[in-house]
């Protein structure tokens, strides 16, 4: 089975509107909204979308790099934005993947944006629940130390080592 976006998230045409056929991610408290961002829409509100994108951190990525990879349809890519009212507050990258023995996981690629640390623990579940619907059992991701004290659900596995080559 591939996988799909709307297999497991809620697409936002607008940012106000979310559509209703596809499981709805609800978040603990109604001030912060996660939408996953259709191609069309991150092209649509790539202004707004840019500058955050810009604070990522990913060394080897610009916001230029990120965009083609959000906005093509054939990579497993996807952009979670973090809505109060009609504004986007905050950015999730996630990776839907699937390994060859057929283990799905959610893979968490960055968070940035506004206020972090008011809106990650009620968006968070919201995420995770559409990583279960598609039938993920487990989620990843690099983080900083001090989100271990806004997730401390979150086991710390692994000391992450890097070469340049």
């Amino acid at each position: 089975m591939t996988l799909e976006a709307d297999d497991a998230f809620v697409f936002a045409d607008d940012v106000g509107a979310v559509e209703q056929e596809s499981p709805t991610p609800q978040a603990v408290s109604p001030k912060f909204q996660p939408a996953l961002l259709t191609p069309e829409m991150i092209v649509h509100r790539w202004a707004e979308i840019e500058p955050m994108l810009a604070d990522v951190g990913m060394k080897d990525h610009t916001p230029r790099s990120l965009f083609k990879v959000l906005v093509d349809p054939n990579v497993r890519v996807y952009l979670v934005a973090i809505i109060r009212g009609e504004e986007i507050k905050a950015l999730i990258g996630v990776e839907l993947i699937e390994t060859a023995l057929g283990d799905r996981w959610l893979n968490i690629l960055f968070v940035t944006g506004q206020h972090v640390k008011h809106w990650i623990t009620e968006v968070e579940p919201a995420v995770l629940n559409w990583a279960r619907d598609y039938g993920c059992t487990r989620a990843t991701g690099l983080f900083r130390k001090a989100f271990k004290k806004f997730l401390p659900h979150w086991k710390y596995t692994h000391d992450y080592l890097e070469l340049e080559l």
